[in-house]
């Protein structure tokens, strides 16, 4: 058994008895937690507040996200959403038997996907009687 299995089961048993004890802490009425013997603790309203507070981050981290990707993404009329310093061309690839390979990822060049989404047949007999 790997050290981290370990690590991840103990860190599963942990928060079980953590979700279990903010459970009984809760929702138990005080007077039940003192006859466990449970005397010190924090003020009930704490039990509402962390979680809330938890999925407030959560919501404001999702936001602040989309707004990050929002501000670095290039306008769509720039040059650089059609080709940038990190472009890849295609490149064509044999393999020692003459096969194609898998190709490598790669940026299409434009004309090509203009030519796949807006070709139409009556396009390709303008151009062909000219």
């Amino acid at each position: 058994m790997r050290l981290n299995e370990v690590y991840g089961f103990v860190w599963w048993i942990g928060t079980f008895v953590v979700y279990i004890s903010w459970l009984v802490w809760a929702f138990l009425p005080e007077r039940n937690l003192r006859q466990l013997g449970i005397t010190y603790y924090p003020n009930k309203w704490w039990a509402l507040c962390i979680p809330l507070q938890g999925f407030i981050a959560y919501g404001v981290a999702i936001v602040c996200y989309q707004a990050l990707n929002f501000i670095t993404t290039e306008p769509l009329d720039s040059f650089n959403t059609i080709q940038d310093d990190y472009t890849q061309d295609v490149e064509e690839s044999k393999s020692l038997d003459g096969e194609d390979n898998i190709p490598t990822i790669a940026d299409l060049p434009i004309v090509l996907v203009n030519d796949l989404l807006y070709w139409t047949p009556e396009e390709h007999d303008r151009t062909q009687r000219s």
